[in-house]
């Protein structure tokens, strides 16, 4: 009989312990966008789709992308965020840098 024991480091039992005592906000007091990869082997679309439709928010899935968008895709990662600042519907009267000040830095 063959016996299998699971071994998590620190870090995995921390989070695992975290995740399960998380209790969040039921309404969103910020406008937000869930930005996700097609290619995420961690977190599943379907709960990304899930927590858009729970919150009513936008979902932006980014192709050929993992689960850190920030080093799979940095370009379209930044396209995204600069779109989702300065669309109109986030207008909150604050002044956001335009891309040619990002470029200037």
């Amino acid at each position: 009989m063959t016996s299998f024991v699971i071994i998590l480091s620190n870090t995995a039992s921390n989070q695992l312990w975290a995740a399960f005592h998380y209790r969040g906000s039921a309404c969103l007091c910020v406008p937000v966008s869930i930005l996700s990869g097609d290619r995420d082997g961690l977190v599943k679309i379907q709960t990304s789709r899930a927590l858009v439709q729970y919150f009513k928010v936008d979902l932006v899935v980014l192709a050929y992308c993992g689960h850190d968008i920030t080093i799979d895709a940095p370009a379209k990662l930044a396209h995204y965020l600069f779109e989702i600042i300065c669309s109109p519907e986030q207008d909150t009267g604050d002044q956001f840098a335009d891309s040619a000040d990002l470029l200037n830095e």
